[in-house]
């Protein structure tokens, strides 16, 4: 999916998890940027399901690709839909075609083991525009990506009047 923003307003993208089979109590996930098209103005962790941090979500810089990285846990485990990991301000800088798109992700289930699972993701394709011809928001329910044999596309992006977007991840075997 493509979407269009209007440069120089900044927007929040919620990086979400659904689980509704599984607890879930590890969270690793980069997300990937291009610094030519977008500034982050604030990393922002208050409503995050994680509160013991490996290390606080993070920003590594590279001349084509930023990745902001987030590591943790939560001392509550995590079962159902929407849960916030992080939320990230971003300022779109420049017009053009860019993608936020996830690195990796790897979640750990609660059950002792620390068993890892992949969940589904993809990317966020995003048309910056001056604003005289873009609408400056995401569509409702345009899907991130793929999505796991069985499993019904609860994750995706949104966006509400608020400038407020969400990537949201979806585990094989959601139902």
């Amino acid at each position: 999916p493509s979407s269009s923003i209007i440069a120089g307003s900044a927007i929040d993208v919620k990086i979400r998890l659904d689980s509704v089979d599984d607890d879930l109590n590890a969270y690793d996930v980069e997300l990937l940027y291009q610094p030519r098209f977008f500034t982050v103005v604030k990393l922002d962790t208050s409503h995050s399901l994680v509160d013991q941090w490996q290390n606080q979500p993070g920003i590594f810089a590279d001349e084509e690709e930023n990745l902001v990285r987030l590591r943790g846990s939560s001392s509550n485990s995590f079962r159902g839909q929407g849960g916030e990991l992080l939320t990230i301000r971003f300022l779109p800088i420049q017009e053009g075609v860019t993608a936020l798109r996830f690195h990796s992700a790897l979640v750990s289930l609660a059950n002792g083991s620390g068993t890892k699972i992949s969940p589904q993701y993809g990317p966020l394709n995003i048309t910056i525009t001056s604003g005289e011809s873009g609408s400056g928001s995401i569509p409702q329910g345009q899907p991130t990506g793929g999505q796991a044999p069985g499993s019904q596309p609860s994750g995706g992006s949104s966006a509400s009047s608020d400038n407020s977007y969400s990537v949201s991840t979806i585990l094989p075997g959601i139902e």
